[in-house]
């Protein structure tokens, strides 16, 4: 699981692009049938190679994964869970990665997840609280 420098910044990138993708999804989840069809039809495909990468880097199976197309709202939600979940799992390898290369250098490892591992689902948005009392 040693990355180079090059592709811990490319799986941060790909990290990136999974959130940016769950957003996506979740906002295709309030659209009419259309658009929600289009959207999940084109973000599907791009899941299951993503979900296909992280197998094949984590060695998990990935035939226990559901591979069936369905274009509900909830099924947007799922969709955009998922993705947040591999960007998580990756987000997580990363921050491994890393804290072994610096190790390995003689430095030393930080406690706790990196800021790019820190996800959360779009409706957990930090957000001052006012006092109704």
């Amino acid at each position: 699981m040693g990355f180079s420098g090059k592709e811990v910044r490319e799986l941060g990138r790909i990290v990136a692009l999974l959130v940016a993708l769950a957003v996506l999804a979740e906002r295709a989840g309030g659209r009419a049938f259309p658009l929600r069809f289009l959207v999940l039809s084109l973000l599907l495909p791009a899941e299951a190679v993503a979900r296909r990468f992280v197998a094949e880097v984590t060695g998990i199976d990935p035939a226990s994964f559901d591979d069936a197309a369905r274009f509900s709202p909830l099924d947007a939600a799922v969709l955009a869970m998922r993705l947040r979940v591999l960007a998580a799992v990756l987000g997580a390898l990363v921050d491994a990665a890393g804290r072994l290369d610096r190790l390995n250098r003689g430095g030393r490892a930080a406690r706790g997840p990196s800021p790019r591992v820190r996800l959360r689902p779009a409706g957990c948005l930090a957000a001052p609280l006012f006092d109704t009392s």
